[in-house]
């Protein structure tokens, strides 16, 4: 088995070059730092600057969140908010509302595939017992939506990201370092 690449396939080269270990653990520790980053954020940061965004640099970043969400089998979510953080592209309840939308939308696309997978074989059935979480995650979203649109300081939110961030980062280091042992 080739060890080459994210810990999601360990058998396919999806980073030619770069081993499992030094690959996700550069990540984990970009993810770190992103993470405290957010935790950190000074008032101006909260408030985002709003200058336009470059299409090259968007259309970049985009490839480049895209590409990591494929090697690692994490969704782009957990790498565009600490960006649009980062750059101050826009105040922290914008940020928060900007990437969930792109993550119910990836999460749609990912749910619809799944579906269409699991009805040519007889695992449809196993996979129709979860629904009823579909309920949950609704109606959790829409009262983290209303929180988040009116009540939550912009502070929070980004310190709520920031743990987020930082879970992930954890998880994916563990879930490496798991492989080895």
């Amino acid at each position: 088995m080739d060890r080459r690449i994210g810990p999601r396939r360990m058998d396919r080269r999806a980073a030619p070059g770069l081993g499992v270990r030094p690959f996700v653990g550069l990540l984990a520790a970009a993810l770190t730092a992103a993470g405290v980053q957010l935790l950190l954020a000074t008032k101006e940061r909260l408030q985002g600057v709003q200058q336009p965004v470059p299409t090259a640099l968007a259309v970049g970043a985009g490839c480049v969140l895209g590409l990591l969400s494929g090697v690692t089998g994490i969704g782009s979510g957990i790498f565009l908010s600490p960006l649009l953080h980062a750059l101050a592209w826009a105040p922290a309840r914008q940020i928060a509302g900007s990437y969930s939308l792109f993550i119910l939308v990836n999460s749609l696309a990912g749910l619809a595939g799944q579906s269409a997978k699991l009805a040519e074989t007889s695992l449809i059935g196993v996979a129709a017992t979860y629904w009823p979480l579909l309920a949950s995650v609704l109606i959790g979203g829409q009262i983290g939506a209303a929180l988040g649109a009116t009540k939550l300081p912009e502070r929070w939110i980004m310190g709520v990201t920031g743990v987020l961030v930082l879970y992930v980062a954890v998880r994916l280091a563990l879930r490496s370092a798991s492989y080895f042992r």
